[in-house]
């Protein structure tokens, strides 16, 4: 089954046998199967110090699950993907745009005792990977693992 968007052309989502892929204006986004697909989700235990301002991560994975399954639900602008490996876990995947034309994916974890969501996007052989943050080993990501880590400087400054 196909959906298209209608308030925005050019974002498809097609159903097939055990997946889906999503596309927009043209472009492979998503794709997923049983065998290949496109969520994960897992436990761990992370340990994070900080001082000032640089910060040792250290992150014990104990367990990492894909969701082979995906039924997918029409909504009022876009689709809620339910993804699932069986009984034993379970993920969310909300799909909407707005009416400028933005694209937003959200997930959302189905048990409390999972920690760790991984998201594969497609990717042509021609893309690349730049920014991330302050990354002082490669220009281009591609391929390379990076740490993603988000700290707002500014909390406690100018409460009005």
């Amino acid at each position: 089954m196909t959906y298209q968007a209608g308030n925005l052309p050019g974002l498809v989502l097609v159903e097939h046998d055990g997946g889906f892929t999503l596309s927009f204006q043209q472009r492979l986004l998503l794709q997923h199967s049983a065998q290949t697909p496109c969520l994960w989700i897992g436990r761990g235990k992370a340990d994070i110090d900080m001082f000032r301002g640089n910060f040792s991560i250290k992150d014990c994975l104990s367990e990492k699950l894909a969701l082979t399954d995906a039924v997918i639900t029409p909504q009022q602008q876009g689709w809620e993907i339910q993804f699932s490996r069986g009984e034993v876990a379970q993920a969310t995947l909300d799909i909407t745009y707005d009416a400028a034309g933005r694209l937003e994916m959200a997930l959302r974890n189905g048990d409390k005792e999972n920690n760790r969501m991984w998201l594969r996007l497609a990717a042509q052989q021609e893309d690349h990977i730049y920014g991330c943050g302050e990354q002082f080993s490669y220009f281009d990501l591609r391929g390379k693992p990076f740490p993603l880590w988000t700290s707002e400087q500014g909390v406690g400054r100018n409460k009005q």
